[in-house]
């Protein structure tokens, strides 16, 4: 790479690349590069990535924060102080990267008038989704949020409580409703935004389609993993 200085490379051999006078950005960051043609922007003052919408992997997000151990964070302030107009303090606290925030693209199937209905919560799919299995996004009126298998009435993930018994059962009436406008439930609607915003149909594609015909599992069945 041209204009970079490398700072070192990680146990899954990503490599950490500091700009020498960035013409592009004058906010303090670094890259990323964990494969050859792949790589992110992350700034450097705080856990975020820098003007795109890339996701990182959490194996990568892990690999980074064990990189960035005392020295080499120390190293990689060093470095782009010494080669950029805008400093950061020598003694700044790394950001804790694991908790990267991240802009994402997300394809919802409520409209302000189904918010109404769901107490204020969406029900979406995540574009590029980091996780692979087929599954759509909960969030609550909070927030947090938690994502819901297009296979099995089982959570795929959890990253804050369960849904409610109530919750559940507003959102299992919500995804049999008919978009009318289109001629398919929710659920099928849902089924079609995960295949496009997701699945490429190639042999090496990471991401499990659906059969866009599959019948909605009975989602009642949460109830009984609270």
């Amino acid at each position: 790479m041209n204009d970079l200085i490398l700072i070192g490379i990680t146990k899954l051999n990503a490599k950490i690349w500091v700009c020498d006078h960035c013409a592009a950005y004058r906010t303090p960051h670094f890259i990323y590069q964990y494969k050859q043609n792949q790589s992110i922007t992350l700034l450097i003052e705080r856990a975020e990535v820098l003007d795109s919408r890339d996701n990182l992997e959490l194996k990568y997000r892990r690999d980074l924060e064990e990189f960035l151990d005392a020295k080499a964070w120390a190293k990689l302030l060093g470095v782009w102080n010494e080669h950029n107009e805008m400093k950061v303090p020598g003694n700044l606290h790394k950001p804790f990267y694991m908790n990267l925030v991240q802009m994402q693209d997300i394809a919802s199937v409520v409209t302000k008038k189904d918010r109404k209905f769901l107490n204020g919560a969406i029900i979406y799919i995540v574009v590029d989704d980091e996780e692979k299995h087929p599954h759509f996004h909960y969030r609550f009126p909070n927030g947090n949020h938690v994502a819901i298998s297009l296979i099995y009435p089982g959570y795929v993930a959890v990253t804050g409580r369960h849904l409610s018994e109530n919750e559940i059962d507003k959102m299992y009436c919500f995804l049999q409703q008919e978009n009318t406008l289109i001629g398919m439930t929710k659920y099928e609607e849902l089924l079609l935004l995960w295949n496009e915003q997701n699945c490429t149909y190639e042999a090496a594609s990471p991401y499990v389609s659906v059969d866009e015909k599959n019948e909605m599992p009975d989602y009642s069945r949460l109830k009984e993993l609270n």
